[in-house]
């Protein structure tokens, strides 16, 4: 009886410390995420506007593939509400509504959640022009709790924000595969298609000619032998010889061929190299006397232009 009362004591001691807890935790509660992408405002605006996209990026969409999505109204404008259903209790059921939008530059939306647990909050997204015609997205999760779930607000950070991070990145991620990648994919695919062509017709111009030239060779000594003549060269070394390159013109126009069949792929990183200048290191020393005189910067500067230039010469420009 004793333990049963201790531990009816623990729970109620507990209780009581949650509540005080919540009565001194303020109901309202405010997260904020940002995320740069490298395209003009008015673009990004464009996409980020449309609720729908949300399919591409929102990790709470894609965390259910069998979701069920509503949509009423026209997306993009005050009014349309995309309505959600999933069995799984991270999704739940409930359903979003753009309330204001302001054209370029903000949109507000009201997310009225129904299952696991009811509640309203709110989502205001922020765009700012940054330098090199890039933008920051600024997403503002927002609301109020009632007491005591107002202790929830403790952790909201790491219950929501890590999501909300993740949304952010895979909108700029999403954004730039569907806007960056394919520019970058057609302008590599054309250098590449350009100077396989390059190499083919210098490949067949080379390899033809001497084609020709020992075909030409066995026939002429083929004669000879049928003539009853004695040719320094047998006929048969003539053939092989035409042969050999014949075979040869055909592996490198397949594998030219191959090259100028380009494909976009998830990049790879295979290497890396961390450059720490001289002078950081002398000044982490405490050496006092290293100087990045003019002579310095013009070796420096030399060795910069070089690289630069080999790999201009590598890709064959």
């Amino acid at each position: 009886m004793k333990i049963i009362i201790t531990i009816l004591l623990v729970f109620a001691g507990i209780l009581v410390l949650v509540l005080l807890i919540a009565l001194f935790t303020k109901k309202e509660f405010s997260l904020q995420k940002q995320v740069t992408i490298h395209k003009p405002k008015q673009e990004v605006f464009n996409y980020l506007k449309m609720i729908k996209n949300q399919e591409n990026y929102s990790v709470w969409v894609m965390k259910d593939p069998n979701i069920k999505i509503l949509y009423t109204g026209t997306d993009g404008t005050p009014g349309f509400t995309s309505s959600w259903q999933s069995k799984d209790k991270n999704v739940g059921v409930g359903e979003q509504e753009i309330k204001k939008i302001k054209e370029g530059e903000s949109m507000e939306v009201e997310i009225r959640f129904k299952k696991p647990f009811e509640g309203t909050n709110w989502s205001r997204t922020d765009l700012h022009s940054e330098t090199n015609g890039q933008t920051k997205v600024t997403n503002e999760f927002y609301g109020r709790s009632k007491f005591p779930m107002n202790i929830m607000n403790l952790f909201m950070d790491k219950m929501v924000g890590k999501d909300m991070q993740q949304n952010l990145e895979n909108l700029a991620l999403q954004h730039a595969s569907q806007q960056l990648v394919p520019e970058h994919y057609s302008e590599v695919k054309t250098r590449i298609q350009r100077q396989a062509e390059r190499v083919l017709a210098a490949v067949h111009e080379r390899l033809v000619k001497e084609i020709n030239y020992w075909s030409d060779r066995y026939i002429k000594l083929s004669d000879d032998v049928a003539a009853g003549k004695q040719p320094r060269m047998q006929p048969e070394n003539a053939r092989r010889r035409y042969e050999e390159l014949t075979a040869r013109l055909e592996q490198r126009t397949r594998e030219l061929q191959a090259m100028q069949q380009v494909s976009s792929a998830t990049p790879v990183v295979i290497g890396g190299a961390l450059v720490i200048p001289a002078g950081l290191l002398a000044q982490r020393q405490g050496d006092t006397s290293f100087c990045a005189d003019a002579e310095a910067r013009s070796r420096i500067e030399w060795a910069a232009m070089h690289a630069v230039i080999a790999a201009e010469q590598a890709l064959g420009h």
